[in-house]
């Protein structure tokens, strides 16, 4: 955000009677949050201009190591020579907001937004990459052929059968090719033909037959897949299958989905806009056995791989771009770990398309600027969330209002009550 934007875009119209209906549409808000009456036109302007000048009376500075009270790694201090008590209010922006209050999904299929909300919390994504690397070369490798589900239970029998520690069996099984049973003969020394081992045999092919099969996971920029298969139900045949999750957001609706699967194409149109999805598939899918549905704001297709698809596609659509999936997923996780300090939340009630009366609740993070503002049970400043119809658009943007409660001395960190948000009512 930029502190000492003043992007001017005048409202046309008699300015009075358009700064009254402005404090008429948005007078629940103001009273809820104890605005200052004083201040109303003031905030009129600034909103009706984008007016983001909090940079006229206050700065960031770094934060001091081990500073226990600071949100970010940055604090807001007074830079004018003073800011009176409620002489003047302040937009903050929002770096992101959502419905959805785990914003991992969201990460991981989303370059741009990964990157702002890692910068908003202070991730390095380059150096957490680095300490994953580290971490892995720490433990045993799990070879790249093994899905995580298989490694994990050939790992369990070997421990069961073998009666050996967690290391030892991963040892074991890397040294045996992953061959369960080698792992487990190597472990109780036993010999081939043994009643024992015939049993402990038994046992693992009892085990194998409830093990998942071989699957393959990957993203791109767009979307997700996974190929997983179902076993044969009376005496029928092993069906293939790939699942495919666009990440679109909330609110969607199947009257906003456009999904054509035809033998060897895919299109995957949202709202009228530019496709999502649209390529020739890898390999033939059934469309007649394929199927699309809407669950948490995804778009979740399941393709049904013709006769004789059981292999592992290594694609989609051709030439698609994938992202390394084992490293996005834990850049998407550390940042989205990292947001759970910052995450606020406001409720909003408003009329659905159905005529009911709905209440929402949006998940929001406050740009550099609000997060440097420190937490205080002694705030020198009020800081609310705000909901601003614009009388020209009918566009509904959220904001956070900061205005001084005390007199500011220059050099002074900006602090409010973190306990005091409260909703939000337009």
């Amino acid at each position: 955000m930029d502190l000492n934007n003043q992007n001017a875009s005048p409202v046309p119209g008699d300015p009075d009677a358009a700064f009254q209906q402005f404090v008429a549409v948005h007078r629940t808000q103001l009273q809820a949050i104890g605005f200052p009456d004083t201040l109303q036109r003031e905030l009129y302007e600034k909103l009706t201009h984008e007016n983001f000048d909090a940079g006229r009376s206050f700065a960031l500075t770094e934060t001091e190591e081990g500073d226990k009270k600071a949100l970010s790694q940055y604090h807001l201090v007074v830079k004018a020579d003073q800011v009176a008590k409620e002489s003047a209010v302040y937009l903050i922006d929002h770096a992101w907001a959502t419905t959805l209050k785990d914003p991992y999904q969201m990460l991981l299929l989303n370059d741009a937004l990964l990157g702002r909300l890692a910068s908003v919390v202070g991730v390095d994504l380059e150096e957490k990459d680095k300490d994953n690397g580290a971490e892995a070369d720490a433990t045993t490798a799990r070879p790249a052929d093994i899905t995580p589900e298989e490694w994990e239970q050939s790992i369990e029998m070997v421990m069961t059968e073998g009666h050996v520690s967690r290391p030892t069996a991963e040892q074991l099984l890397i040294k045996e090719d992953c061959e369960v049973l080698n792992a487990i003969q190597a472990a109780t020394y036993m010999e081939e033909q043994t009643p024992m081992l015939q049993t402990i045999k038994e046992n693992i092919l009892g085990q194998m037959q409830y093990m998942p099969q071989p699957t393959e996971e990957w993203a791109t920029r767009h979307y997700t897949c996974r190929q997983y298969s179902e076993p044969a139900v009376e005496g029928g045949r092993v069906e293939h299958y790939v699942e495919v999750r666009a990440l679109v957001g909330p609110g969607l609706r199947a009257s906003d989905v456009e999904c054509e699967i035809k033998t060897h194409h895919l299109r995957l149109v949202i709202a009228g806009r530019q496709a999502v999805i649209d390529g020739e598939l890898y390999a033939a899918v059934v469309p007649d056995d394929s199927t699309w549905t809407i669950e948490s704001g995804e778009v979740v297709i399941t393709l049904k791989k013709q006769d004789g698809g059981g292999s592992l596609w290594p694609e989609l659509i051709h030439h698609e771009t994938r992202f390394d999936m084992a490293r996005r997923q834990a850049q998407a996780r550390t940042v989205a770990d990292a947001l759970a300090p910052f995450l606020q939340a406001y409720k909003y009630v408003h009329v659905a398309e159905s005529g009911e009366t709905r209440q929402d609740v949006v998940w929001y993070v406050m740009d550099e600027v609000g997060n440097a503002i420190v937490d205080s049970r002694d705030p020198n400043c009020a800081c609310y969330s705000f909901l601003y119809c614009s009388p020209t658009s009918g566009a509904i943007n959220a904001y956070n209002l900061l205005w001084p409660l005390a007199n500011l001395q220059q050099g002074e960190v900006v602090t409010r009550d973190y306990r005091l948000t409260r909703p939000v009512t337009l």
